[in-house]
């Protein structure tokens, strides 16, 4: 997670996007 604005940037639909990409997710996590 981001720490600029600690579990609230954690908690954004952007942040789950990234770990998703990360994980080799081929969904479109920016419609969730």
């Amino acid at each position: 997670g981001g720490s600029l604005h600690g579990k609230f940037v954690d908690a954004t639909p952007f942040e789950d996007a990234l770990k998703k990409d990360r994980e080799g997710g081929s969904e479109s996590p920016s419609l969730v």
